[in-house]
C-alpha cells in the first residue's frame, strides 16, 4: 500500500514538472490603437478610396457636412514609416515605370513584431517581449500612429472644391485623431481638423469664435471586389447619346500607339448601376426615426416608390429598396449607401445634395448617398409663406385693385414739375444719333455712367457669384434660395393658411409656425429628394425639362398616377422655378433615360422599342425627340436656363421679369432676419446678374442668327418663322426691362386730401417728406397735415437704407437693399456689345440696334441727360395691391434742403 502511495506521488510530480506555463503575452496596443496583422491589408487588391466631410459647423459657410470628394482607384503599399495610398499608372504600356504612379496619401505608422523572452541558456521563458532585430519589412504587425495622421496635410477633397472652400481665407490650427477601422476588406480613418477664417464676411459671425470651425472627415477604402460587379458591360458614351440622355460619365485617357494624346485618346463610359442588380439599398439615417420627422419618413417612401415607378415604365429590372437605420453607420463609409437627414441649418444655404461614386475602369456605380438638409429648407419657408399669404390677400382685394387703377394722376405730374409732352420732345431731339438711326456708342452720358460695369471689382463680384452657382450646380446641389411655392398649393395648404389667419410670418405663434413648417416641407422635400436620386443613378441635369411641351405630362397621365395638379416639366432632373407646379415624379424624359441605362434600349421616333445594339448597328435611326441641355450648355442658348418657366423663347423672357419682381420683395428687405448687411451686396449681385444674364441672350442668339443669315431687322422670316419670331420677342422683352430697371425712381410717395382719396395731387419723392424714412406709410416718420394723406408709393429705393425705428448698432446693417446694383447691371447689358464668351461675341451689336428698341433707348438717353423722367411706375396701395401709373419725376433727384418741388400747403406735421 505504501508503494503505490508513493508511486501514485511520483506521477503527480511527473505531470507537474511537465506541465507548460502559461505564456505571457504583451499588450497590442500602442496609446489605445490596437495593432493589426499586416495580412489585413491586401497590398496587390485594389481598393475604392472616397474622402468626404461627415461633420461640419453649422455656421461655417465654406463648408457642409456629408461632402464627398471623387473616387480613386487605389492600391496601398507598406513602407518604413507609412502605409501608402498609391494610384496606379492606368496604361499598363508605361507600369513598370514606378513614379508613373501618383501617391494620394501616406497613413503614418510603426513596424512591431514579438518573441518569446529567452534565458540565458536561450530557452523561452514563457513571456513575450518586442523582437527589435527584425527589418520593419519582416515584422508582422502594425500600429497606426493617429497622432501624426491628424497632423497630415491629407488632400480630401478635389481641387475646384478647395477654391470654393476658401483655402486661401482658412489655415488649419488643430488636428485631432477620432476613429479608426481596419478590416480585411475596408479601412476607415475619421479626423477632425479645426480651421481660422482669415477672411470672413463680417455679416456671417457674431463672435469672434465663429472664426474657428471644425470639420470631421472620413478616409474611406473598400477592396473593389467586393463593390464592383464581376458581370458588370460598361456602355461607351459617345456624343450622339450624350446629346439625347444626360448622364455622368467616367473618362479614361490612353495615348494612341505612336504615343500621341489625339481625339481617340479620350474614351467615355456613362454612370450607371449594374442594371442586372436587382437592388440598390440605401440605409436611413438615424434621425428619420425620430418622432418629430414621421411625415418626412412618409415622403421619403413615397419619393422612392415614385423613383421606382420610372424604372418600371422604363421596362428595368432595378429597383431601390429602404432600409431602417443602422445605429452608427457614416454616411462617409462606401460600403454603404444612405439617405441623410441633416437637422442642422447649414450657412451655405443648401437644401440637397446627390454625389455617386463609380468604378474608374468602367462607370459602374457602386456607391451613393442623397443628403437632405432639412434644417436649410426650415429656415427659407417663411418666405414661402409670406409668398402664398401676399397671393390670398391680393385675389382677395379686387376692389382695391380696381381703385388704385382708377386713381387720378394728372394734377400730380402737372404740379410736380410743370413741363410738357413738348419739353419731352425737345429733350429726345437732342440725343446724338448716326445714320441709321443708332445711338452713338461714344455718347457722353455721365450721369448713365454711374450705373455702367466700370470697375475690375465689378466685374469680379459679378463672376465670383455666378462662378458659384455653376459650382453648385455642376456638384449636384440644391440652393435654397430658389426655392418658391406659389398659387393654390392644395392638399391641406390653403387650410393650414386660413386656420393661422393669413398673417405675416413675423406675426405667427411658435406653434403656428411649426404647423405651416409641417405641411409645406413635403411640398419641397418630396421632388428634392426625387431628383437628387436620380444623380445617384447617374442622371444630370436637363434643364429643357421646362421647355419640352410636348413631353408633359396630360391632365389625364397625371390622374392616372394619383396626381392631381399639372406639372410643366417633362424631366425631375430641371431646376424647377415654382415647387408647386414641378414633377413629383420621373418625367417622360427622366424614363427614357432610365430605359436608355438600364433597360439598354430607346424609343424611335415611330414609336418602337429598340436596343441599343440595334441602335449602334443603325445609328441614323431617329429616336423619339426630348428636350436636353445640362450645365455645359447654360450661358450658351437662351432655352436653357436654370430655374425657369416657359415654353418657348417668349415665354421664358416674360417668366424672368415676373420673377425679378416679384423676388424684390423677398430678397431686398429684411423680412425678420437677424442679420441683414450691405457687405452682402456681392450675393445680390450675383443673383440678379444670372437673371439679367439669361434675359441678354435672347438678344445675343438674334444677333447671331440675323448676322450669320444675312437677314434684315425687317425681314419676313421674324414673323413667318416661329421660332424666330419668338426669339425676337423675347430679346425685345428683355431690353424693355432693361430699359424700365433704368427709369426705376426712388420711393415716391402719392398724396391725396383726405377728403378725396382717389384723387392724387402730388407725387413726391420720400426724402422730401422724410429724410429717414423706409416707407411712405411710416406714420411716424412721414406726417402730413391732417388734410393730407399718403394713398400709395412707387418706386424703389435707390440706396440701401436702415429703418429709423430700428435700435440694430451696426453701420452695416440695413433693413432695405437698394437697387443701384440692379441699375449698373441693367445698363451693363442694355449697352454692352461684349459679353466676355467666344459664344457670344462673335459679332458686338448691342440692343440699341434693334429698331423696336431705338425709340425708347433713345427717350431713356434723352431723359437721363436731362433728369426729366415719365412714364409708368408701379404704385402699391396701403392695402397691399398695386397698379401701373403713369408718373413724371426727376431720376437722380432725392429732395433739396428747401424741399423746392413740395407743395406748400402739404406741409408736414409737427
Amino acid at each position: 500500500m505504501k508503494k503505490t502511495i508513493l508511486g501514485v506521488l511520483s506521477l503527480l510530480l511527473v505531470v507537474g514538472c511537465t506541465k507548460e506555463k502559461p505564456y505571457k503575452a504583451l499588450p497590442k496596443g500602442t496609446e489605445g490603437f490596437v495593432q493589426e496583422s499586416k495580412t489585413v491589408i491586401d497590398t496587390t487588391a485594389d481598393y475604392l478610396y472616397v474622402a468626404s466631410t461627415v461633420e461640419s459647423d453649422r455656421k461655417a459657410s465654406s463648408s457642409r457636412p456629408h461632402w464627398m470628394g471623387d473616387a480613386k482607384r487605389v492600391r496601398l503599399a507598406f513602407g518604413e514609416k507609412e502605409l501608402k495610398v498609391i494610384e496606379p499608372e492606368l496604361d499598363g504600356r508605361f507600369g513598370s515605370n514606378p513614379v508613373n504612379d501618383k501617391l494620394v496619401l501616406t497613413i503614418p505608422i510603426s513596424h512591431i513584431d514579438y518573441k518569446c523572452t529567452e534565458d540565458d541558456f536561450g530557452k523561452c521563458m514563457h513571456r513575450e517581449e518586442e523582437n527589435k532585430e527584425v527589418k520593419w519589412d519582416k515584422k508582422r504587425f502594425f500600429v497606426l500612429k493617429g497622432e501624426e495622421l491628424a497632423l497630415q496635410q491629407l488632400s480630401f477633397l478635389p481641387l475646384e472644391v478647395e477654391k470654393f472652400f476658401g483655402s486661401r481665407c482658412t489655415q488649419e490650427v488643430r488636428s485631432e485623431f477620432i476613429k479608426a477601422e481596419i478590416l480585411p476588406d475596408a479601412i476607415n480613418l475619421i479626423l477632425e481638423k479645426t480651421f481660422q477664417d482669415s477672411c470672413p464676411g463680417f455679416s456671417d459671425i457674431d463672435t469672434v469664435a465663429d472664426l474657428t470651425f471644425s470639420v470631421r472627415y472620413q478616409h474611406s477604402f473598400v477592396k473593389m471586389d467586393k463593390v464592383a460587379s464581376k458581370d458588370y458591360a460598361p456602355v461607351r458614351y459617345t456624343r450622339a447619346d450624350e446629346g439625347n440622355f444626360g448622364y455622368f460619365s467616367t473618362q479614361q485617357l490612353k495615348l494612341d500607339v505612336d504615343n500621341n494624346d489625339v481625339v481617340g485618346s479620350e474614351k467615355y463610359y456613362f454612370d450607371r448601376w449594374n442594371p442586372k442588380r436587382a437592388e440598390i439599398v440605401y440605409h436611413l439615417s438615424e434621425a428619420f426615426n425620430k418622432p418629430e420627422h414621421a411625415q418626412i419618413k412618409q415622403a421619403t417612401v413615397e419619393a422612392v416608390a415614385a423613383v421606382n415607378d420610372g424604372f418600371a415604365k422604363a421596362g428595368a429590372a432595378t429597383r431601390v429598396v429602404l432600409k431602417e437605420p443602422v445605429p452608427g453607420m457614416s454616411s462617409g463609409d462606401v460600403r454603404y449607401n444612405m439617405i441623410v437627414l441633416e437637422e442642422d441649418p447649414q450657412a451655405a444655404g443648401v437644401i440637397g445634395y446627390g454625389p455617386h461614386a463609380s468604378n474608374p475602369l468602367t462607370g459602374e456605380i457602386v456607391h451613393a448617398k442623397t443628403i437632405m438638409y432639412l434644417g436649410t429648407m426650415k429656415k427659407y419657408l417663411k418666405y414661402n409663406y409670406d409668398e402664398l399669404v401676399k397671393e390670398k390677400l391680393e385675389s382677395a382685394q379686387p376692389a382695391a385693385i380696381a381703385q388704385a387703377k382708377t386713381l387720378n394722376l394728372d394734377a400730380a405730374i402737372a404740379s410736380r414739375h410743370g413741363q410738357s409732352h413738348a419739353h419731352q420732345a425737345a429733350g429726345l431731339a437732342r440725343a446724338s444719333r448716326v445714320p441709321g438711326g443708332v445711338v452713338d456708342r461714344h455718347i457722353d452720358a455721365n450721369k448713365l455712367a454711374k450705373y455702367s460695369l466700370t470697375s475690375k471689382t465689378d466685374r469680379l463680384l459679378v463672376k465670383d457669384a455666378r462662378d458659384k452657382m455653376e459650382f453648385m450646380s455642376r456638384n449636384c446641389l440644391f440652393p435654397a434660395d430658389m426655392v418658391h411655392l406659389e398659387g393654390d398649393m392644395g392638399a391641406g395648404v390653403d387650410e393650414v393658411l386660413e386656420e393661422v389667419g393669413l398673417k405675416p410670418w413675423i406675426q405667427l405663434t411658435e406653434a403656428e409656425k411649426e404647423k405651416v413648417i409641417a405641411t409645406l416641407l413635403p411640398f419641397v422635400w418630396k421632388p428634392t429628394l426625387i431628383h437628387e436620386i436620380g444623380h445617384n443613378l447617374g442622371l444630370r441635369h436637363n434643364f429643357a425639362g421646362s421647355e419640352d411641351k410636348a413631353n408633359f405630362y396630360s391632365k389625364e397621365e397625371l390622374a392616372a398616377m394619383g396626381v392631381t395638379r399639372p406639372a410643366a416639366y417633362s424631366s425631375v432632373m430641371d431646376y424647377a422655378y415654382r415647387t408647386n407646379n414641378e414633377l413629383r415624379t420621373m418625367g417622360k424624359y427622366d424614363i427614357a433615360a432610365l430605359r436608355y441605362a438600364y433597360a439598354e434600349k430607346v424609343e424611335t421616333a415611330d414609336g418602337k422599342i429598340i436596343s441599343l445594339a440595334e441602335l449602334r448597328q443603325n445609328p441614323a435611326t431617329a429616336l423619339k425627340a426630348y428636350g436636353y441641355c445640362t450645365d455645359e450648355h447654360v450661358a450658351a442658348n437662351p432655352n436653357c436656363n436654370r430655374f425657369d418657366e416657359g415654353t418657348n423663347l417668349l415665354e421664358i423672357a416674360q417668366h424672368y421679369v415676373k420673377a425679378y419682381h416679384e423676388r424684390y420683395a423677398r430678397a431686398n428687405f429684411r423680412n425678420d432676419r437677424r442679420k441683414f448687411s450691405m457687405l452682402s451686396d456681392f450675393s445680390q449681385i450675383g443673383a440678379v446678374d444670372n437673371m439679367m444674364f439669361e434675359l441678354r441672350l435672347a438678344y445675343e442668339r438674334y444677333e447671331s442668327i440675323k448676322n450669320n443669315f444675312d437677314l434684315a431687322p425687317n425681314a419676313p422670316e421674324w414673323e413667318s418663322i416661329a421660332f424666330l419670331k419668338e426669339l425676337k420677342q423675347a430679346a425685345v422683352v428683355a431690353g424693355n426691362f432693361f430699359i424700365d430697371v433704368v427709369k426705376t425712381p426712388d420711393l415716391l410717395c402719392a398724396v391725396s386730401r383726405a377728403d378725396n382719396p382717389s384723387n392724387i395731387i402730388a407725387v413726391l419723392p420720400i426724402r422730401e417728406l422724410s429724410k429717414r424714412a423706409i416707407s411712405c406709410f411710416d406714420p411716424d416718420e412721414v406726417r402730413l397735415n391732417p388734410q393730407f394723406v399718403i394713398v400709395a408709393e412707387g418706386g424703389k429705393s435707390f440706396q440701401s437704407r436702415k429703418d429709423p425705428k430700428s435700435d440694430n448698432p451696426w453701420a452695416d446693417q440695413i433693413d432695405v437693399r437698394g437697387i443701384y446694383m440692379d441699375k449698373m447691371l441693367a445698363t451693363h447689358y442694355l449697352f454692352a456689345r461684349e459679353l466676355g464668351s467666344t459664344l457670344t461675341d462673335q459679332y458686338t451689336e448691342n440692343l440699341v440696334h434693334m429698331p423696336e428698341l431705338q425709340e425708347p433707348i433713345l427717350e431713356l438717353i434723352s431723359q437721363v441727360l436731362t433728369d426729366e423722367i415719365s412714364g409708368p411706375v408701379t404704385f402699391r396701395l396701403n392695402g397691399g395691391a398695386t397698379a401701373d401709373l403713369n408718373v413724371s419725376y426727376k431720376l437722380f433727384d432725392v429732395g433739396d434742403a428747401n424741399n423746392s418741388h413740395k407743395l406748400p400747403e402739404i406741409g408736414r406735421a409737427h
